[in-house]
């Protein structure tokens, strides 16, 4: 099979993702949002889906941030560098979402928006925060092998914030609830079992909206990197015609 007709019979699987990952979520938020209200959060548990949904996101597309950077590392293939960065792009847009749902939760159950002393909120902001930094050094550096080997090692470091932003509900006694669903206990907090629905489903689909939207910014850092490479191709055979005339 030659590389056209491997691209073409793989063209279907990003609008099937995305077309799957909508489905979930429409079920998902339909489960929601039907459901009587939650035993011991009222309507409050309706944006659980989204928030607790884009926190997953986010910490899974850090840790495939590192996974990719690291094989960058080992493989110095630009793919798994184009596809390293695609993963944090997405990761900074669903943490942006997972604070700013988790702030509409907030207020009306602390009483504020934002309280800088909670630990998982600092630490959620922290790695925010790096995984930008990441982002910002990569636009200014121009060489592209120095750019991978800067962001592949950013990625690998700034991974190690996921599992403390994560346990840090568990290790410092602050105002942030422990997880609604604990895997290792298989314990929900949700006491609505349509609403426990709605959380599970929107769990998956914004598992596959991650997998649509990373082949999706994958297929773009592609095109833009080939661009840049006839691009100085172009500027190099200017510059060697002028040279020789």
């Amino acid at each position: 099979m030659t590389q056209k007709q491997s691209i073409s019979s793989a063209s279907w699987i990003t609008p099937a993702l995305g077309y799957s990952s909508l489905a979930v979520l429409l079920v998902a938020f339909y489960f929601t949002f039907t459901a009587a209200p939650d035993v011991l959060q009222g309507y409050l548990t309706r944006i659980l889906p989204v928030h607790v949904g884009a926190s997953w996101l986010a910490y899974l597309a850090f840790g495939v941030t590192a996974v990719f950077g690291l094989t960058y590392l080992i493989s110095r293939r630009a793919h798994w560098d184009r596809l390293s960065a695609s993963s944090a792009e997405i990761g900074i847009v669903f943490i942006v979402l997972s604070l700013f749902s988790g702030a509409l939760w907030g207020r009306p159950t602390w009483g504020a928006y934002w309280v800088w002393g909670d630990a998982r909120l600092t630490t959620t902001a922290l790695m925010m925060m790096v995984y930008i930094g990441m982002l910002t050094v990569r636009g200014m550096l121009n060489d592209s092998g120095r750019r991978a080997r800067v962001s592949a090692v950013i990625a690998v470091v700034a991974s190690v914030g996921v599992p403390i932003n994560y346990m840090s509900v568990y290790w410092w006694n602050t105002l942030h609830q422990t997880p609604t669903l604990n895997l290792a206990t298989q314990r929900s907090a949700l006491q609505n079992p349509g609403i426990a629905i709605g959380f599970a489903l929107a769990l998956i689909g914004f598992t596959i909206l991650y997998a649509y939207l990373l082949r999706l910014r994958g297929q773009l850092a592609r095109a833009q990197a080939d661009l840049e490479t006839r691009e100085m191709d172009m500027e190099l055979r200017g510059t060697l015609t002028g040279a020789t005339s």
